[in-house]
């Protein structure tokens, strides 16, 4: 191995690391509560709550999409 490799990493950022993550982790949470149907727990198939999901991320998606292209025109 190499001493690059097996360097251990300092506790701040690891800290850090961790702060990335979290920030991550509540915007994908926050974009999904934007859809209404998402806010509570109607469904009751696991199914369509994934549909749901998959709904609000194509959303999402769609709208950076059509942003980043109306601005590159």
């Amino acid at each position: 191995m190499t001493d690059s490799a097996t360097k251990a990493t300092s506790p701040s950022l690891l800290r850090l690391d961790n702060i990335i993550r979290r920030w991550i982790v509540e915007r994908l949470f926050a974009h999904l509560m934007r859809t209404r149907r998402l806010v509570r727990d109607f469904e009751r198939r696991t199914v369509s709550a994934e549909a749901m999901v998959y709904w609000s991320m194509t959303l999402l998606m769609t709208r950076r999409l059509a942003r980043s292209h109306s601005a590159r025109a």
